[in-house]
């Protein structure tokens, strides 16, 4: 008996969830594990299971678990995709026997390592995120407007997918203040040499999401040789060693509440399932510390040493992040669980 991965059959292509229950499926093959009727594992952000009737859950949220998700997912073992995700799960309550790692992966065949050179012209800063589902980009904006106000010398190209009319108009209307530089890239590709365009064309990027789980823009944005500026913390702390893989931003763990919520959304940010009316035990951000992304930003426009140090070591380091083990690591538990029955 082998596994398969399910999800959402509405999942639009090249969307994260389609792209990792795509990369697992096809590990599975490549080492002869992959079955359509083996154990079947649903990958989900909150536990749905879309009319499957699965054998296990990967849930990939990273707040402090709520009921919901717990009463959706319960009995069935479920996946986390980092350590803190897992001690998540235990700390909502979920039994610890049903508990496990599985970390998600990157293709370095496709998201190939490529040496930065860099030409004469503006730094380009890449902001990775999902205004539509995630918050942190308006961080990204915020602190680099206010650091590199008036610079003709550096730019922030956003990464963004699907972005609301109002989020784009806030982000345009900052830019025009701080007078800098910002492209606001929200198409949704679905075509990989374009996405690879945008992190070789970069000389950094960043990632401040507030809530993420394993960002799959992140790895792969290191797999690329592109120095990453990350919030240490679930999935980037599992992946990303401070000034060797990546360069580390501080942080608190801060509530969530809906002052916060209702502000974002007034500039049209959303974030459907982090409403603390929604669980009773309320949910908390990765909270990056502004000083610290001002000052990491900085640096890494700056000091050349570094940007090349994290990224020949990043690519490196992420090697070992592959979707054969991920996958092989989900069947072992599978068998593991059947052998406890």
């Amino acid at each position: 008996m082998g596994v398969k991965v399910l999800g959402d059959p509405n999942n639009a292509k090249h969307c994260s969830s389609d792209i990792i229950i795509s990369n697992l499926n096809n590990a599975a093959k490549k080492i002869g594990i992959y079955d359509d009727n083996g154990y079947n594992i649903v990958y989900d952000c909150i536990g749905n299971s879309h009319g499957h009737n699965p054998d296990a859950f990967i849930v990939v949220y990273e707040l402090i678990f709520p009921a919901f998700i717990l009463n959706q997912v319960y009995p069935k073992p479920m996946f986390g995709v980092s350590r803190d995700n897992v001690e998540f799960m235990k700390q909502g309550g979920y039994p610890d026997n049903l508990c496990n790692l599985a970390h998600l992966g990157v293709d370095t065949n496709v998201w190939q390592f490529r040496e930065k050179q860099k030409i004469q012209g503006k730094f380009r800063l890449l902001g990775i995120g999902e205004s539509n589902t995630r918050g942190g980009l308006e961080l990204v904006v915020r602190n680099f407007c206010e650091e590199f106000a008036n610079s003709n010398s550096v730019e922030l190209y956003l990464r963004d997918r699907n972005a609301a009319p109002i989020f784009k108009q806030w982000v345009q209307q900052q830019a025009n203040i701080h007078n800098v530089t910002i492209i606001h890239d929200d198409r949704h590709l679905e075509n990989f040499e374009e996405e690879k365009d945008i992190f070789y064309s970069a000389d950094a990027a960043i990632c401040l999401n507030k809530s993420s789980t394993w960002n799959l823009r992140t790895i792969e944005s290191m797999s690329t040789g592109t120095p990453l500026i990350v919030i240490p913390y679930a999935g980037p702390r599992d992946y990303s060693i401070d000034n060797e893989s990546a360069i580390h931003v501080q942080y608190d763990l801060s509530d969530i509440d809906l002052n916060v919520l209702n502000s974002l959304q007034q500039i049209g940010l959303k974030n459907y399932l982090f409403n603390p009316q929604m669980h009773p035990q309320i949910p908390v951000w990765s909270m990056p510390n502004n000083d610290s992304v001002k000052e990491k930003m900085r640096e890494v426009v700056e000091n050349s040493d570094l940007r090349n140090k994290v990224s020949i070591g990043g690519a490196e380091y992420v090697k070992q992040f592959t979707w054969e083990k991920s996958v092989e690591k989900l069947y072992d538990t599978m068998l593991s669980y059947q052998d406890r029955e």
